[in-house]
């Protein structure tokens, strides 16, 4: 699965005129393990960032279908967007675009956490998707 989303990914960004790569969240050293090229233009990242103790109040057709690394994001939920902010700069060069998914409720917090990594960071949300995202830019010349 990880290679079909990695090929249409590359595909998807070659046409655009974007540049592509793949990071793996889950590495048990607790760093960001680069699977293919840095400096990139754009992360996007759909980390899980429900909080630990909530899970089991979601609907079962999520809790009880998906595993559980792809829903706990720590106590609070915001565990791996710390780890996505801290490393932003590993892979994103100057200008470069991360973006996260996150709660209305999280996104002030997650847009806090990237600006204390040294991001410009906004909070976006679509009504007509019902979807919330934190835009965080890596300073020019950073």
């Amino acid at each position: 699965l990880l290679d079909d989303l990695k090929s249409i990914g590359f595909k998807s960004a070659t046409r655009a005129g974007l540049s592509f790569a793949t990071v793996d969240l889950i590495v048990p050293s607790g760093k960001f393990k680069i699977l293919d090229s840095a400096d990139e233009d754009v992360l996007a990242v759909n980390a899980p960032y429900v909080p630990s103790e909530e899970i089991a109040l979601m609907p079962p057709e999520a809790r009880l279908h998906e595993p559980l690394i792809a829903l706990d994001g720590g106590p609070d939920g915001l565990d791996l967007h710390r780890r996505v902010a801290a490393g932003a700069g590993e892979w994103l060069g100057p200008g470069g675009v991360l973006l996260i998914e996150t709660s209305v409720r999280q996104a002030p917090v997650t847009a806090s956490i990237c600006t204390a990594a040294g991001l410009r960071a906004s909070v976006v949300h679509d009504d007509e998707l019902d979807a919330t995202a934190v835009r965080a830019v890596v300073a020019a010349g950073a």
